[in-house]
């Protein structure tokens, strides 16, 4: 193709370059997402997360609800059957429903204010049923919490007044169950 006249020639000149121009622009835009994306944390998009929620757990069925509260290696997810559960962080495989975005930039919670003894202090005297990393399921009522422990007022057949103490790293799971 020929162009002969000089507006049409400034007219293509400037098409071209603003081809270009438009080219940089949307690269340096796909790699600044790209870099942005790296830098996102699942706490991020979970804080930004509204909606309900889909979270698989190691030994658990996928429990359903919203985001309550999050701290460091802690999720509380009030179920979408009334309970309410606390998660460790560390022991969700996979969660549907998140919030599609970046990093939340707003002064929101400070995450790691909320730790598990903080949590479970909240709770003496409920009853829970606790998950932990071996498959067992322990049943009672929440009697103290310390560091890096809690203790389990165990009812039921042959366990009356019987006190279990649980180390906190091998919880996986805490559901209130009232």
């Amino acid at each position: 193709m020929t162009i002969t006249n000089p507006d049409d020639l400034l007219a293509h000149a400037a098409a071209g370059y603003q081809s270009r121009c438009d080219a940089e622009v949307i690269a340096e835009a796909t790699g600044l997402v790209e870099v942005e994306q790296a830098r996102v944390r699942l706490v991020d998009r979970l804080r930004a997360t509204t909606g309900r929620v889909g979270i698989s757990v190691a030994g658990l069925p996928v429990i359903y609800g919203s985001v309550v509260d999050l701290g460091a290696d802690l999720m509380i997810i009030a179920g979408v059957d009334e309970k309410v559960w606390a998660l460790r962080s560390t022991a969700v495989i996979a969660i549907s429903g998140l919030a599609v975005g970046l990093r939340d930039e707003s002064s929101g919670p400070v995450i790691p204010g909320l730790t598990w003894p903080r949590y479970l202090r909240q709770l003496a005297g409920s009853g829970v049923r606790v998950h932990t990393g071996d498959g067992e399921i322990h049943v009672g009522e929440l009697a103290g919490v310390g560091a890096d422990f809690f203790d389990l007022n165990v009812g039921g057949a042959g366990h009356i007044g019987h006190i279990s103490t649980i180390a906190l790293t091998a919880v996986i799971a805490v559901q209130i169950h009232g």
